[in-house]
């Protein structure tokens, strides 16, 4: 509540909280305009919403309904789908894209072009991974362990 100016509160007039018509309190000279010249009034701004362009991303176009004309929006198709490397899951050493043994055939021919000019360095860091993969496969199932050399190497040896 505002003050006298003497520290005891006055009573404003119930006129003078209601906003007129326009927007502005009783009394007062309204809400100076918004920069730029846009809309001031709450229709004029909703309605200005309205009418700017959605993002595609965002929002699909604007379609009526099936039992009315109540505007609805498109479900956007899902066409660029969240890329998942052929990588392996440790410790299962499954791929995390496709769920195969990992290095699965993606992966393998992925690893062929990355390496294609020092197939010695893919044998080396095939190497090491399987010797990780042995040891982690026999932590999960100590009473066998997996014959990874054909898995790892025998692939990627150069031919002929």
């Amino acid at each position: 509540m505002p003050s006298d100016g003497n520290g005891s509160l006055t009573r404003l007039s119930p006129v003078a909280d209601l906003p007129d018509a326009g927007g502005a309190r009783a009394g007062s000279a309204g809400p100076p305009p918004p920069p730029g010249g846009g809309p001031s009034r709450p229709e004029e701004v909703t309605r200005a919403r309205q009418d700017a362009p959605h993002p595609p991303a965002d929002r699909g176009p604007p379609v009526t309904g099936v039992d009315d004309d109540t505007p609805r929006r498109r479900a956007i198709p899902m066409t660029a789908r969240r890329v998942v490397p052929h990588v392996a899951m440790r410790p299962l050493w499954r791929c995390r894209n496709c769920g195969a043994e990992w290095p699965c055939q993606p992966a393998r021919l992925g690893l062929l072009v990355e390496y294609r000019d020092d197939r010695t360095a893919l044998l080396v860091y095939l190497a090491a991974l399987m010797t990780e993969a042995d040891h982690q496969l026999g932590q999960l199932h100590p009473g066998r362990r997996p014959e990874l050399t054909d898995r790892f190497l025998t692939w990627a040896r150069a031919r002929g």
